[in-house]
């Protein structure tokens, strides 16, 4: 899943203009137009929101690199093909919901950049489903889940019996994740989709 190490960029980059899109100060021309930009704010803020929210449930493990804090520390990406035509269902209703808000008022200001970032991101990703890569997602060297089980032991809470739980059914999922990633490499050669060497 090699748009993790770009995500996470850009979740940081998100956040940081959703901060400052909410400070902005107007300048006297554009006065007359305030009630107008806040409410186009908050309506992008609210799908920048759901956005970021749906990555963190879609990827718990996104919510270690940003620094989030968590209660519950035992889910695991899903890589069947009902979560990720399920994720993709959620990708789809993002992208109306941005296309939804009038980018007209955000123009040049920080809130806009924020609203192109993740224009363009939904659609590359969606752009990209043609490809399949989830059928062919196979990586020696980094990205896959395999490369950051280290990561995991580091951020894992195992101080409480809770804690100790939720390490527990979080690992027990691990194989599981593989024998279906093994899967859908299998289906992905016998529709004619590979890794180039």
């Amino acid at each position: 899943i090699k748009e993790r190490t770009f995500f996470k960029k850009w979740i940081v980059a998100g956040v940081t203009l959703l901060g400052l899109a909410a400070c902005e100060q107007q300048s006297a021309d554009q006065s007359a137009n305030v009630p107008v930009i806040d409410t186009v704010n908050a309506a992008l803020m609210e799908v920048a929101d759901n956005y970021l929210m749906g990555i963190q449930a879609r990827d718990p493990l996104v919510n270690y690199y940003m620094n989030y804090d968590i209660d519950n520390h035992s889910g695991l990406i899903e890589n069947t093909p009902e979560a990720v035509a399920a994720w993709q269902a959620k990708e789809d209703g993002y992208l109306r919901s941005l296309r939804a808000i009038d980018y007209a008022p955000l123009k040049g200001t920080r809130a806009g950049v924020l609203y192109a970032q993740m224009q363009e991101k939904l659609e590359a990703d969606i752009g990209a489903r043609v490809c399949r890569q989830e059928l062919w997602d196979i990586n020696h060297m980094s990205a896959g889940l395999h490369s950051r089980l280290g990561d995991i032991a580091k951020f894992q809470p195992v101080d409480t019996p809770e804690a100790r739980a939720q390490a527990l059914a979080r690992w027990v999922k691990i194989a599981g994740y593989f024998h279906r990633e093994i899967a859908n490499l299998k289906q992905g050669l016998s529709e004619g989709y590979s890794a180039p060497k």
